[in-house]
């Protein structure tokens, strides 16, 4: 490993052992269809176009898992070993307690770094790299370095800084840098005399505490990406970007990288980039296909419930709000269901749950 990747990583850890993230309350707690997203089952139908049939132990990691991401994919994964690397033993230990405060035993917790081959060498047949990858010099090694721990077929999920979602903050963090402020404490008394600052710590929820601003204006080492950048990286592995799962994107991957490249031209993205990609593997193919709830949902769906619910966006498109009348049509789908004896109608509103993970198929 580079010395300057040496340098890099041991800053980021200091950072980070003096600033867990995200600092969330270990007695706050998610509901189980929360965390539907993170189900293994129903990320290797969706990319696969099949079920995961186990021949050997099928293990999650979580590289650079931070304080909190352990405990809701836990809950969406019961019966699967999941390993959370993080450089932070602050952090781990933080992500530890919350887990134990919810009785979730099917963790292991690794300190070290994703690049090291050594230290959680897999495979793996799902990987989580949100927010971890802009923070490592070497992009492509990144990449590879996870490749490398990927089955064939494998799933990586991944978020980096965007340039046009970053921009304010980026502003933010070289107008600290060119004063010399160097703390959270520091930041909130720049703000009050500088516009530029205060509005970017009234932009977000977790600049209300240290570790938030820590995270996003003093971290050591961060770049941002446009998407052809990442699709440039992603050309020198062998991994497939199959999907954009940020807030707004389109299930179909050309008219989203249509979309992102458009806003990109005026520097009017509004987010930061998110995206699955996969080792090997091929699209589906369309077939006969049996439709199922997502196992993440099953609880959520076996019992009438009154009123409406409501389940957090993280694969794309705005998810609808479950009714009554909704979650009647669901329930349809609590054992497999032939696409074919499916109406039209009730097909489009299939598809349509099936681009937000709410659904799954498999051949």
């Amino acid at each position: 490993m580079a010395v300057w990747q040496n340098d890099v990583d041991e800053r980021m850890r200091r950072h980070y052992e003096r600033y867990p993230y995200p600092k969330y309350s270990v007695l706050g707690s998610i509901r189980r269809q929360d965390s539907y997203v993170f189900n293994l089952q129903a990320l290797w139908a969706h990319f696969n176009g099949r079920l995961l049939e186990s021949r050997g132990p099928e293990r999650i990691l979580l590289a650079g898992s931070g304080s909190f991401l352990p405990y809701p994919v836990s809950v969406a994964n019961p019966g699967r070993r999941v390993d959370a690397l993080d450089l932070s033993q602050k952090s781990l230990a933080r992500a530890r307690i919350h887990a134990l405060r919810h009785l979730r035993f099917n963790l292991d917790y690794l300190v070290g770094d994703l690049m090291a081959p050594e230290i959680a060498p897999g495979p793996y047949h799902y990987i989580d790299s949100f927010g971890v990858l802009h923070c490592i010099p070497d992009f492509v090694e990144a990449l590879r370095a996870l490749e490398r721990r990927l089955v064939e077929g494998g799933i990586l999920r991944v978020m980096v800084y965007s340039r046009d979602g970053r921009a304010e903050v980026e502003r933010v963090r070289a107008l600290c840098s060119e004063l010399g402020v160097g703390s959270p404490r520091d930041i909130r008394r720049l703000a009050r005399k500088d516009e530029l600052v205060r509005s970017c710590l009234a932009g977000s929820f977790e600049m209300g505490f240290d570790e938030g601003i820590a995270d996003a204006l003093l971290i050591p080492f961060a770049r941002t990406f446009v998407v052809d950048e990442l699709l440039e990286a992603l050309s020198g592995t062998s991994l497939r970007l199959v999907r954009f799962c940020h807030q707004g994107a389109l299930p179909a991957l050309p008219a989203e990288l249509a979309r992102i490249r458009s806003l990109e031209k005026t520097r009017s993205f509004p987010t930061n980039l998110s995206f699955y990609v996969q080792r090997g593997g091929e699209t589906p193919e369309p077939k006969r296909a049996y439709i199922v709830v997502n196992p993440g949902l099953r609880s959520m769906m076996s019992f009438p419930s009154p009123g409406s619910a409501y389940l957090p966006s993280k694969f794309g498109p705005e998810n609808p709000v479950i009714d009554g009348e909704l979650r009647g049509f669901l329930r349809r789908f609590l054992r497999p269901v032939d696409m074919v004896s499916l109406g039209p109608i009730d097909r489009a509103q299939a598809s349509a749950l099936l681009d937000r993970l709410i659904l799954i198929s498999y051949s």
